[in-house]
């Protein structure tokens, strides 16, 4: 393990105090809080995972997230590969409760890979709504994509821009935004000696004009009376007070609001502020551009990791009472190089031929009237090179959609298939001829690695389940299935539990 660096020391000692560092040093010398989350998207708990629902983390909801306290290797495990759970550190389960969505809001998460909190933001809104997930870092944005498949999201678009773009898309649109802004990475230096090592004193002001930046950009997609959740990894002010002072001072129509959150710090005191902008240069430049108080900084929160409960995070809740001050907005090194668009010449069928390309198949292999698959005909169909989408809404940025909405079908070597995702999605009640193992059995193991097992059955498309839980396709010909599962997601699988 790194050590920590110097003028981290000093700068927690003015934040926090003595007494602070001392219970921080004795908690960063322990092994770090480790948890997970289940997806209430996947139906009834399998009972196999009883033993590890012992110990609620507090500001999740009933049965949604826990402490894994056993040695165990979840993410090695099949119902891993099932999306039933989630790996999350414990801290980074507190924004979403906090944003608090519902089901038919529009909300977007505007700095989303790799999906923990876009995952927990659609489970708390049941599927129901819209959903954006955004990440501007096209290869962060691929494995946001596959979590959103893996925890059976069917509600969400994801996009790769810039947030200044995605604004001249949706003005004023969004019920509430979730800004988990990249940033110096303090709250995770107990498990991540890269965050230690790559930690600079003098980076910390470009993180907070980086994030003042996005969230300018956030203000302007939320509608009246909208909300807006900022969170970020790290302790220190400058990153956390400091920008939402900033942001209030240029957006009179705003105010934060109080939250409640078991086990947390409130935030600076508007006198505490005022008196490290003393010794802290970066918070004396926004003190001294007020002319009016402080506003309540102690509004926002810090789970801090000499706590307890989880490494460290800092939260602020927004309200808008009015219409936002528009900012130009400069968020540059923040996105990648621009691309085109994704939605461009697709070879799937186009128009209304896709449309029957998908009945075919859903009524050669669903049962009839299902209806999420019966809604899915509602939606507009959309086309990329290689997959057809159900669309989740209108409208769509003009370009760098990487997924509209929940694909379906996909070619491969000039074959429609169906996509990994639609599985992912289903339940054994909605097929003609599911194939349902137990946990504990060999041959999920051998479905896991790509092997082609048996069993008896009509010939036709079909998924193999754990117990009610979904892994992928198989082609069943003379009692044969044929493995579809994703050749990049084949590795060796093991039970853990």
């Amino acid at each position: 393990m790194f050590a920590l660096p110097k003028e981290f020391e000093s700068l927690f000692l003015h934040c926090f105090g003595q007494e602070a560092w001392n219970e921080y040093l004795e908690q960063f010398h322990k092994p770090p809080a480790k948890g997970f989350r289940v997806s209430t998207l996947k139906g009834a708990i399998p009972s196999v995972i009883n033993s590890l629902l012992a110990d609620p983390v507090p500001w999740t909801k009933e049965m949604e997230g826990f402490y894994i306290h056993q040695d165990l290797h979840l993410g090695r495990d099949p119902l891993h590969a099932t999306g039933y759970y989630y790996l999350q550190e414990p801290s980074a389960m507190a924004p979403v409760p906090v944003l608090a969505p519902v089901p038919g809001e529009r909300v977007l998460d505007l700095c989303a890979a790799p999906g923990g909190k876009t995952t927990q933001i659609a489970q708390r809104m049941r599927n129901e709504g819209i959903l954006i997930a955004n990440e501007p870092n096209r290869e962060r944005c691929a494995i946001l994509a596959e979590n959103l498949e893996r925890l059976g999201v069917t509600n969400a678009t994801v996009t790769q821009l810039d947030p200044d773009e995605l604004r001249d898309t949706y003005p004023a649109y969004f019920d509430a935004i979730l800004v988990d802004a990249p940033c110096s990475g303090e709250g995770m230096f107990r498990k991540d000696d890269d965050a230690i090592r790559m930690w600079q004193r003098e980076q910390l002001s470009a993180y907070a004009l980086r994030q003042s930046s996005i969230l300018h950009a956030a203000i302007a997609m939320l509608r009246p009376g909208g909300r807006l959740v900022y969170s970020t990894c790290t302790l220190n002010p400058i990153e956390n007070e400091a920008v939402c002072a900033t942001l209030l001072r240029d957006q009179p129509t705003l105010s934060l609001s109080p939250i409640q959150l078991p086990g947390a710090r409130a935030g600076l005191t508007a006198e505490r502020f005022t008196k490290l902008a003393k010794l802290i240069p970066e918070l004396q430049a926004v003190a001294s551009s007020f002319s009016e108080p402080l506003p309540a900084l102690e509004r926002t929160i810090r789970i801090m990791p000499q706590a307890g409960y989880a490494e460290g995070h800092f939260v602020a809740k927004f309200a808008l009472d009015g219409n936002p001050s528009y900012q130009k907005t400069n968020t540059t090194g923040y996105s990648q190089k621009k691309r085109g668009n994704s939605l461009r010449a697709s070879r799937m069928p186009s128009g209304f031929a896709q449309q029957k390309q998908f009945a075919a198949f859903a009524n050669e292999t669903f049962v009839d009237h299902v209806t999420w698959i019966d809604d899915l005909y509602r939606r507009d169909f959309i086309s990329s090179p290689n997959v057809l989408f159900a669309a989740s809404h209108r409208p769509l940025p003009s370009r760098n959609v990487l997924r509209p909405g929940l694909p379906l079908l996909e070619t491969k070597h000039h074959h429609i298939t169906p996509h990994h995702a639609l599985a992912l999605a289903t339940k054994p009640e909605n097929l003609r001829a599911p194939v349902c193992f137990s946990y504990g059995d060999t041959r999920i193991i051998a479905y896991l690695s790509g092997e082609v097992i048996s069993q008896e059955g009509p010939d036709g498309w079909t998924v193999v389940f754990l117990e009610h839980l979904p892994l992928g396709w198989v082609k069943r010909v003379k009692n044969q299935l044929k493995n579809h599962y994703p050749k990049g997601l084949r590795r060796a699988y093991s039970f853990e539990i």
